[in-house]
Formats: structure tokens, sequence, C-alpha cells
């Protein structure tokens, strides 16, 4: 996912990510991390960088490099399973 430079508060970065990824989990559950594994706060959205690589925790768990959102387009939903979604996607970096 691209990150919208115009965003400007962590909520509003949760919303965009959870309406990519049509996510069930609540936005207060998210957690957003930055490639040093540091969780994301208000102050943080103003220093990312176009085409930056997030991680994200979508039920509120701690950091995991494997739930990440990265520079892919996702095009379809494939299967649900007890560790999360599979989508097929486009990568456009």
């Amino acid at each position: 996912m691209e990150v919208n430079l115009s965003i400007k508060t962590l909520h509003h970065l949760k919303i965009s990510i959870q309406k990519i990824i049509n996510s069930p989990y609540s936005i207060e559950k998210m957690k957003i991390y930055n490639y040093k594994a540091i969780e994301l706060d208000d102050a943080d959205i103003e220093y990312l960088r176009h085409k930056q690589v997030l991680y994200l925790s979508i039920d509120g768990a701690n950091f995991n490099a494997l739930n990440y959102v990265n520079e892919y387009k996702f095009v379809k939903w494939i299967k649900s399973g007890g560790y999360g979604k599979v989508y097929s996607g486009i990568d456009i970096t």
C-alpha cells in the first residue's frame, strides 16, 4: 500500500489500511510498526516516506515481520484460515 502523504493522524492511516484489506478487526486494536519494529503514533505520521514499508498487526498482537503492508495492490481474496487471510496481489513497485 502506498502511504497517502496527506494523512495527518494514525487514526486516519488505520482507516485507510482497513479499507484496503477489508479487515473485520476494529481499528482500535490495530498496531502499525516501522521497519525498526517500533510502533507508530501520531507524532510519527509526518515522517513517513513515500513507499515506506509498514508492518501491521490487525488484532493488536506484538510485532511480527510476517504481517506487513507492502507495495502491493490486493486483487482478490482467496481463502481464510487459522493464521489469517490469503489474497492475490500485484506488486506495484
